[in-house]
């Protein structure tokens, strides 16, 4: 779905649901009616919580702590406060390469709290492309929006990039 990126794309979050598969989210996707639309629907997720979500009724889990990981809580959740989720979620929470605490929720019961982690880490990887795009590509805005326009604009950058590096390296002394 295109768009010029005024709006949050998140109300498109129900049309792009795949048929198959996970989807990983960031926390401006996390709506708790959503959440339960999608434990209905059978689509599985994970979303990370923004930091004021509420959690109640918090059981935890009873796994086995893996050696070296920096996943430090799994528990099984209720989101909200007045209008709870009416569905119980699962809550890893683990620790960035900062050591700052990230939460995420999951419909995903029968992997470790370890591989839900590393999903939330690995789409984290399309944001820094993307930066690393809009950094060194400077590319911060699309003149079109079609998929020929786009992809033309990107290769250009992308082209330019590569030679002026090229030329970079070969003025460089040994």
């Amino acid at each position: 779905e295109e768009s010029i990126a005024r709006k949050h794309d998140s109300p498109w979050a129900e049309k792009i649901l795949p048929s198959k598969g996970i989807t990983v989210y960031d926390r401006g996707y996390l709506d708790l009616g959503r959440l339960d639309g999608w434990e209905d629907q059978g689509h599985l997720f994970v979303v990370r919580l923004r930091d004021n979500t509420v959690v109640s009724k918090q059981k935890g889990l009873k796994r086995l702590p893996v050696e070296g990981s920096n996943v430090v809580g799994d528990a099984s959740v209720l989101l909200g406060r007045g209008k709870k989720t009416r569905h119980r979620f699962r809550m890893v929470t683990f620790r960035d390469g900062r050591g700052k605490p990230i939460r995420v929720v999951t419909n995903l019961w029968n992997v470790s709290a370890e591989t839900i982690a590393t999903l939330y880490k690995e789409r984290w990887q399309v944001e820094l492309f993307f930066r690393w795009i809009k950094q060194h590509l400077h590319v911060k805005k699309l003149f079109g929006t079609s998929q020929n326009a786009v992809y033309n604009q990107l290769y250009g950058a992308f082209i330019a990039y590569l030679l002026l590096n090229w030329l970079y390296q070969q003025t460089q002394s040994e």
